[in-house]
C-alpha cells in the first residue's frame, strides 16, 4: 500500500480510495493511529460519500478517543452506506452504536444494534454489545434474551461465510465484550444470571 501511494498514485485512477481506505485500516489496527486519520481525510477530501473510507476514518477516531469525531464520521458512513451500499449499513450501525455506547448515549446505541439484529439476526456483534449495554444497567433479564438468541446461531457462521465488506469485526472487538460481561456484578439471588455468567 505504501508502495502504491508513494509511486503509483496517478496511475491508481479509482482504485485511489480503495488503497487510501486500506491503508489506513491497517495503520489503525498497527496503532498508528494519527497516520490512519491523515489517511482516512485524504480520502475523505476526495470523496466524502466513500463508506469504506468514512468507516476506517472513524475507527481510527474513536481509537485515538476522539468520539464525537468518531460519531459525526460513522453517521457520516452509515448516510452513504445507505444511498450507495445498502449491503455494508449494519457493518456502519453496528460500529456507530458500540461509540455511542463508549460516549454515554446508551439509548441510541440501543437502536442501533437493534437495528442490525433485524436487518442481520446472525450478527454476533451486535448481541453482544446489546447485551453489554443491558448487564452495565442491570437489565439482567434483557441480556440472558440476546445472548440466547446469540448462542441459537451457528457458530460457524461468522468463521464460514464472506463477509460482506473488505473490513471484518476483529476478533479483539469481541473480546472486548467478554470483559464487560466478567466485570458485571453478580447478585447473590440472582440464580438464572449466576448460570449465564458461568455458560
Amino acid at each position: 500500500l505504501n508502495e502504491v501511494l508513494a509511486k503509483h498514485e496517478g496511475a491508481a485512477g479509482d482504485l485511489l480510495l480503495s488503497v487510501l481506505a486500506h491503508a489506513a485500516y491497517v495503520k489503525t489496527q498497527l496503532g498508528e493511529v494519527d497516520a490512519a486519520i491523515a489517511l482516512g481525510e485524504r480520502a475523505r477530501a476526495t470523496d466524502a460519500t466513500y463508506p469504506s473510507a468514512l468507516f476506517v476514518l472513524g475507527r481510527a477516531y474513536a481509537q485515538k478517543g476522539d468520539l464525537e469525531n468518531a460519531k459525526k464520521t460513522l453517521e457520516q458512513a452509515v448516510r452513504a452506506t445507505e444511498a450507495k451500499e445498502q449491503f455494508y449499513e449494519p457493518l456502519g450501525c453496528s460500529e456507530r452504536a458500540a461509540i455511542q455506547a463508549r460516549a454515554g448515549d446508551e439509548q441510541n446505541a440501543i437502536r442501533n444494534d437493534e437495528k442490525v439484529i433485524d436487518y442481520d439476526p446472525r450478527n454476533i456483534r451486535a448481541h453482544f454489545s446489546l447485551a453489554a449495554i443491558y448487564i452495565k444497567n442491570e437489565k439482567y433479564t434483557q441480556a440472558m434474551t440476546i445472548m440466547r438468541l446469540a448462542l441459537s446461531n451457528d457458530p460457524h457462521h461468522e468463521l464460514d461465510r464472506l463477509l460482506p465488506t473488505y473490513f471484518p469485526t476483529p476478533r479483539g472487538d469481541l473480546s472486548a465484550f467478554a470483559y464487560a460481561f466478567g466485570d458485571g456484578k453478580t447478585p447473590k439471588d440472582d440464580e438464572s444470571l449466576l448460570s449465564l455468567k458461568y455458560s
